[in-house]
């Protein structure tokens, strides 16, 4: 396991409106097989605190892993829908994330960009269309 710094830039476009967030963080890198993978805790800038996060890297597919105050596992795949459940302390939502975009540059290092552009729809309704940047140094 290796440290590294994940600067995370996130826009979020809902009913025309776009909110954009832009935070730094310490993570863990380190090797699961044949994925890369991140992992840092949450912030409240993110209104997540108390719940770490995993993103997990390989050939066509990223998973997003939160762990703790909520629970999910979001897949990302170009062209594909996935469905999960997203628990909070105030119960249990339904999401379906269909991926518009992925891309990603790793250097053998661990270093380099992550990108994905996806829709996020729960209990069936369109919430918001998101952008997610990830810069890892």
């Amino acid at each position: 396991m290796k440290e590294v710094r994940i600067q995370i830039n996130a826009q979020q476009e809902t009913d025309g409106e776009v909110d954009e967030m832009e935070f730094i963080t310490e993570a863990e890198m380190f090797q699961d097989g044949e994925w890369t993978c991140y992992r840092y805790e949450e912030t409240e800038l993110m209104g997540m605190a108390g719940t770490r996060t995993t993103v997990k890297v390989k050939e066509g597919k990223i998973l997003m892993i939160r762990e703790g105050e909520l629970l999910t596992q979001m897949e990302f795949e170009a062209g594909k829908t996935y469905r999960s459940n997203y628990q909070t302390p105030f119960g249990e939502l339904s999401l379906q994330i269909d991926t518009l975009s992925l891309s990603y540059s790793l250097d053998p290092e661990g270093h380099g960009k992550v990108e994905i552009a996806y829709k996020l729809s729960i209990d069936g309704t369109l919430q918001s269309v998101n952008r997610l940047d990830m810069a890892i140094h």
